[in-house]
């Protein structure tokens, strides 16, 4: 079965337009788990809510700093086969989301797919509710094509939803150089070769980067593209990494040895 993994942190609105946007996927068998670092009543609550539309579980740990990784490899140690696809609470998801990242696995087996996301604007975003998403996430709708064009939303044709790989590659649509934390999936055996997230990252940023370097280093396939698996990231106030995070990642890109985290799923190599 598939599994998909939401991030979850203070977020019952967002995270409720998301999980909204599961409900018109064009598949239907995948499981979900939310993955929440802390343990707000109110995102419990949502959860409780779209359990009786969705297979969905909660997974949650006492808000003690960020912990990003320690509640997902929470939730990775639950899936025992099939892919696994990641994204975060604060997205919504196009309808062929799910049936684009297994279509991608099929094309291009055994390795990670990395999707890339639209960042609508708050004015397109007050417009978004549960009631409504899955009227919006088919595509590039007239709504968002005039945020794009009043400087609202930013990227709208990555909405352009476009199947075939002849074309994205035709117009430089699957260049993707690297995984974007909220959008990408590989099969959950991929996930155990590298120990999951290294949970030493207790700070905001740098432990998806940390998870494509250890992954980038076994040699399997990687690839992404800006036509299929569309999401959409709601606006909010964005948090910037420091300075240290962004160099020490550059110095991680560097390492081409590292492959398993200590500090991971398992502990110890």
């Amino acid at each position: 079965m598939t599994s998909l993994c939401i991030s979850a942190y203070q977020n019952p609105e967002p995270l409720g337009i998301c999980l909204s946007s599961l409900t018109n996927q064009t598949v239907s068998d995948f499981k979900v788990y939310v993955a929440e670092d802390g343990q707000d009543p109110s995102v419990m609550q949502k959860v409780q809510e779209y359990s009786k539309v969705l297979n969905i579980e909660h997974v949650s740990h006492e808000d003690q700093g960020y912990r990003k990784s320690v509640i997902h490899n929470e939730v990775f140690r639950r899936v025992s086969d099939g892919l696994l696809i990641c994204v975060d609470g604060d997205t919504f998801l196009h309808r062929h989301f799910i049936e684009d990242h297994l279509n991608e696995h099929a094309r291009q087996p055994g390795g990670m797919f990395m999707g890339r996301r639209v960042e609508c604007g708050p004015l397109f975003c007050a417009q978004i509710t549960e009631n409504n998403v899955t009227e919006i996430n088919g595509g590039l709708g007239l709504s968002l094509l005039w945020s794009g064009f009043n400087h609202d939303s930013r990227n709208v044709f990555r909405a352009l939803r476009t199947a075939s790989p002849i074309l994205r590659n035709l117009f430089g649509r699957d260049r993707v150089p690297d995984l974007l934390g909220s959008n990408f999936s590989l099969p959950i055996e991929l996930m155990r070769k590298v120990n999951g997230y290294d949970e030493s990252y207790q700070a905001y940023w740098g432990e998806d980067g940390d998870l494509f370097v250890r992954i980038r280093n076994l040699g399997v396939p990687l690839h992404g593209s800006k036509g299929v698996a569309l999401q959409y990231h709601i606006h909010h106030e964005r948090r910037e990494p420091s300075a240290e995070h962004q160099a020490r990642y550059q110095e991680l890109l560097k390492n081409h040895s590292i492959v398993r985290c200590e500090d991971g799923m398992e502990k110890g190599l």
